[in-house]
């Protein structure tokens, strides 16, 4: 798992993430920022192996340590299934092994929760995706991530490693399968829909998405899950957007989105 945390904490809402995984095997966690031994120690009930460094190469860079370290270890064939997963959603809303196993039964080599059919740049979205022993032992693909380096654009990270590593298994002759096909942004616009089609997670940048435009659909999604679970992610939304975002939530309606998205595009364009 990758991590980023501005505050350099672990929070519950991370620690039910980790458990979710752990519950299902073995994880490797590596933060970009760092944590100090407290906070580590949070995680060695549900962790195999703990990085915590700013290393400025957002999630592919966290992806190559933790295979680095893995690899080092002389432990990667010992396992039929190896997950790259990231924190830059909530969740799981739903138990996890099942979509574990939907992924796994595919008969592809290389899997996602969600696919997006880009006419261009059709790729697995990085945040959850699981590979086969074809595809995480072979030479190519240690290369790929040991190839990793910190890029000032974001946007250029997506390109070059989130669409290139889905080039480089079309490349190499692995159809690309999701459990969801997702057009464009809608994995941030449309969570509430996703999430009612039984995508157990929603993007944590749809709660400031479009100035707010989103977050009638994160209230509805709060008011589904479970009471525990609405209180973890509920304290998480306050501690890393505010109690003000969290009120905004709570009392979001279908025309605050098509005032908010309206106001976003006005300011957009003018």
């Amino acid at each position: 798992m990758a991590a980023y945390d501005k505050r350099n904490e672990v929070s519950p809402a991370l620690l039910h993430y980790l458990r979710s995984l752990a519950a299902c095997g073995d994880v490797i966690f590596v933060a970009d920022n760092t944590l100090d031994d407290t906070e580590l120690a949070r995680l060695s009930d549900c962790t195999l192996a703990r990085l915590a460094e700013a290393h400025q190469e957002y999630d592919f860079g966290s992806y190559k340590r933790g295979y680095a370290l893995a690899a080092e270890q002389g432990i990667l064939s010992k396992y039929d299934r190896l997950y790259l997963v990231n924190d830059s959603v909530y969740g799981p809303l739903y138990e996890l092994e099942s979509y574990l196993e939907r992924m796994e039964a595919s008969g592809s080599e290389a899997t996602a929760l969600v696919y997006n059919p880009h006419h261009r740049n059709p790729h697995l979205e990085s945040w959850f995706m699981g590979f086969g022993k074809k595809v995480f032992l072979a030479p190519w693909f240690a290369e790929f991530l040991g190839g990793v380096v910190a890029l000032a654009d974001k946007r250029e990270v997506c390109i070059r490693y989130e669409n290139g590593l889905s080039k480089q298994l079309l490349a190499q002759g692995f159809p690309l399968k999701g459990l969801y096909t997702v057009q464009g942004r809608a994995i941030y616009n449309q969570s509430y829909a996703l999430v009612r089609k039984g995508l157990p997670f929603f993007k944590r940048d749809a709660i400031v998405r479009h100035d707010g435009a989103c977050r009638n659909d994160i209230r509805k999604i709060l008011n589904e899950i479970s009471p525990a679970l609405r209180e973890i992610l509920e304290a998480d939304i306050v501690r890393l957007y505010g109690e003000s975002v969290l009120q905004d939530i709570r009392s979001a309606r279908p025309l605050n989105r098509a005032w908010r998205a309206l106001r976003y595009n006005l300011k957009k364009w003018l």
